[in-house]
């Protein structure tokens, strides 16, 4: 058996207090893409880490500067799809102390037909280092990396067009940039 027992007054009353429903809507320019794209300063930057040394990135390539249409068109929307670019780089524990950093990959485009933020957070990799210690990091971003979404047409979308790669310690600790191309259809 249960009883359920009945709120008088206020609380319990909507004549006194109106039931309201809250909506929630994110969008694409929520946290970081926002601030990054507004130029508005932080006090700790999206992927700020601390640590008790000091760390260098370098030698920051990728794998192609080109990429056929094909090949993208073909790696489809799939978060799983084939890879189409590694994004490379070697970082160094510079400090006298033991220590991990995450290096972060972003993604820029110059000259988006879309609305899109500044730049976007597409991969990453956390790494252990002693001091002194060096060690390359290799990240793999796939055709949904190069992606956003169309509210118009309700799919992910991709355009041929030049693409900024990013790689930095945090969204405003960008340490080395390089220029890929998604080539036009038929384009090799």
């Amino acid at each position: 058996r249960v009883t359920f027992m009945m709120i008088l007054g206020p609380q319990g009353n909507t004549w006194f207090r109106p039931v309201h429903t809250l909506e929630y809507k994110e969008h694409l320019m929520v946290g970081y893409r926002g601030f990054d794209t507004k130029g508005r300063e932080v006090q700790f930057p999206f992927g700020h880490g601390l640590s008790y040394t000091e760390f260098s990135l370098t030698a920051c390539t990728l794998s192609s500067d080109r990429i056929p249409w094909d090949r993208v068109s073909a790696s489809g929307d799939s978060l799983e799809g084939e890879v189409l670019l590694t994004a490379s780089c070697t970082v160094e524990n510079t400090g006298n102390k033991p220590g991990a950093q995450v290096v972060q990959i972003y993604i820029h485009e110059p000259h988006p037909p879309l609305r899109r933020p500044e730049q976007e957070l597409k991969g990453y990799a956390k790494v252990h280092l002693g001091p002194g210690e060096t060690r390359q990091i290799d990240i793999p971003l796939n055709g949904r990396s190069f992606m956003c979404y169309d509210p118009d047409r309700s799919a992910w979308r991709v355009d041929p067009g030049r693409f900024e790669i990013r790689w930095g310690f945090s969204s405003r600790d960008i340490r080395g940039a390089a220029e890929v191309t998604l080539l036009k259809p038929g384009k090799q």
